[in-house]
Order: C-alpha cells, then sequence, then structure tokens
C-alpha cells in the first residue's frame, strides 16, 4: 500500500495541462473528492493505472516524469528520506533506500552494485508497462539526483551519467537537457551510475543518532504495515463466523463493519482478495475442520456452514482441496 502523493502531484500536474482529474483517475477506483485525504491508502496498481492515463492523456511529452520527480524532495518521503540524508556515506544511503524502500513512491526493483571504477543504482522495469517506461525512469532519476544533490558537491554531479535501455535519440536529447546529466541509451538495462570516489565521502548531513532513530522509526513502520496488511479480511471474517449459518451479503458485513459495501470491497480488493472468494473460503475452510474433528455427516457440515444444497458443498470443497468431504472419515 502506498500514499496518496505521488497520484496528488500527478493530478495536480495534469490540471495544469488542462486534463480533468476524473480522467487521470479513470478505472482506478479512486475519486477525485478523495484526493485531498491524506490518509488515503492505494495499490501499486492503482498508481500504475494513474500513470498510464496521464501518459497517454498529455500525448506522451517528454519530461512528465522528470516534472513530478522535481517536486519530490527529502519532506516528501518522511523517515525514509531522512534515513538517506543522515547515512554516513552515499554507499550507505544507497543501501538504506534499498532495505525500505517499501517505504517510498518507488515502482521499479532497486539494486547496487559496485565495479573497480563505478557504483551503480539500477532501476528495473521489467514488471512495469512499457508505456510509463520513460515516465517511471524520469521521475525515480530526478528524485534520486535531488537526494544526491544535498549530499554531495556540486562538482561530483558532472561525473554522474544515467544509463538506459532507451535509444530514440530524439528523446535521449531531450531528456538530457531535462535532465542536466549525461544520457547514454541503448544500454541493457536502466541505472544511473556514480564514480566510486564518491561512494565513500562522508555525508554532509550524517549523524549517526538521528540515523539511528530513522532506522527504528522505518522498522516499526514496516512491522506495523505487515501486522495491517490484511487486517479487513480478518475482520471480514469475524463477522462470516459469527453466525457461520446465515448467509452473509457483502453489504450486510460491510454495515456491520460500519462502512460503504464499495469501500469494504476496495479495501479487500487493496489486499488481494474479494468477498465472494473470502467468504467461500472461509465456509469450507470451517467445514474441513468439522469434518475432520467430529462425526457429522456431510449433509449436517454442510448446513452448519451456510449451503443450502449438499450438492453444491460438495462440488465447492472438491474444486478448493482437490478431495471430496466424504473422503475425510471419522471413527465414532
Amino acid at each position: 500500500m502506498r500514499t496518496i502523493t505521488s497520484v496528488r502531484l500527478i493530478c495536480d500536474a495534469a490540471k495544469g495541462k488542462g486534463i480533468s482529474v476524473a480522467d487521470c483517475l479513470r478505472d482506478t477506483g479512486l475519486l477525485e473528492s478523495e484526493i485531498g485525504q491524506d490518509d488515503l491508502k492505494l495499490t501499486v496498481e492503482q498508481e500504475i493505472a494513474v500513470i498510464q492515463n496521464y501518459v497517454s492523456l498529455s500525448g506522451g511529452q517528454v519530461g512528465l516524469g522528470a516534472e513530478i520527480g522535481f517536486q519530490m524532495h527529502v519532506n516528501v518521503f518522511g523517515i525514509w528520506g531522512f534515513a538517506i540524508l543522515t547515512s554516513p556515506t552515499m554507499r550507505a544511503a544507497f543501501l538504506t533506500a534499498i532495505d525500505y524502500v517499501k517505504l517510498s513512491f518507488v515502482l521499479a526493483k532497486l539494486s547496487f552494485a559496485e565495479t573497480e571504477t563505478v557504483g551503480e543504482l539500477t532501476f528495473d522495469m521489467s514488471e512495469l508497462p512499457k508505456a510509463i517506461e520513460p515516465f517511471v525512469l524520469e521521475r525515480h532519476t530526478v528524485v534520486t539526483l535531488n537526494f544526491l544533490k544535498e549530499s554531495l558537491p556540486e562538482s561530483a554531479l558532472a561525473d554522474i551519467y544515467l544509463k538506459t535501455t532507451l535509444s530514440d535519440p530524439d528523446y535521449l536529447a531531450s531528456i538530457e537537457k531535462v535532465l542536466g546529466i549525461k544520457v547514454k541509451g541503448g544500454s541493457e538495462c536502466h541505472s544511473l551510475v556514480i564514480p566510486k570516489q564518491w561512494l565513500d565521502l562522508p555525508l554532509p548531513k550524517s549523524d549517526p543518532v538521528t540515523l539511528r532513530f530513522c532506522l527504528e522509526q522505518c522498522d516499526t513502520i514496516v512491522a506495523k504495515e505487515a501486522d495491517e496488511e490484511n487486517q479487513w479480511t480478518e475482520k471480514v471474517k469475524q463477522v462470516v463466523l459469527e453466525d457461520i449459518a446465515e448467509e452473509k451479503t457483502l453489504n450486510a458485513v460491510a454495515e456491520k463493519l460500519s462502512m460503504t459495501e464499495r469501500t469494504l470491497r476496495r479495501r479487500l480488493n487493496d489486499e488481494g482478495t474479494t468477498y465472494r472468494e473470502l467468504y467461500a473460503n472461509t465456509r469450507l475452510t470451517v467445514a474441513k475442520e468439522l469434518l475432520e474433528a467430529s462425526c457429522l455427516n456431510v449433509d449436517t457440515v454442510s448446513w452448519r456452514v451456510g449451503y443450502a444444497e449438499p450438492a453444491s458443498f460438495v462440488r465447492a470443497f472438491i474444486k478448493k482441496f482437490g478431495f471430496s468431504p466424504g473422503s475425510i472419515k471419522k471413527a465414532c
């Protein structure tokens, strides 16, 4: 799950180009009225969909991603950004960024490697739609450069360059001007290349005490998000289990949880499931446990977990577990 900040910046940029926010949010499940909610969370898929809409509606202009990246300074990234800035060296900063990348807006997979002469921060976009690759590359590069400008002497920037798989000469010439660094196209990967001499330079804002505090906070947030990752799935399960024999609609469960049906559907989708799937799996899991732990026959168990027809129960059971409920024998 991600904060709304990145999408909000895109929507603001779209309005400046005369593009409606509603069009930017098309087919994402997000509403224009929600964009101002600071606590709103969205999925990677939703952010990608917004970017796809924006790039398409903008006619694929060069520099769209860079424009957003230039607005993403350290304050936008919260504790993750401060942990990077207070790292002892640039090498340590890159590794910290990768370790806690879940707390950022990064869409690409980050990795860092060194040769005898340079360090390379690589942006793996193999799982992203090709249409948004330039946007994501621009945004990620500019965000990284924003951090580098706060951490390295200005002279260091002249030695840094971008490698990219993109090869269109007009695009490369244009984006080189936008980024302010050299760009080498036709490479095997997307990566920002930094001479090794800068990797061990003490960073001006390095502070061991602040860094330790930031890393502790990052660990706390990651742990909390892991605990909350499937919180709505568990809440729905509890409602279903309260009276599993009673058939419950999504709307009934949503009312029980004091929210709208649409909101609950979206939150379950964010956790990678649907109400229909969750409801069926909960009932069938309980049925299997009853068959294994009691002397109840299949028809009785079917009724107890809310199935009106035993035949429907048997079909669903076999589909989920791969064997029939009747094959579970209990000595009574």
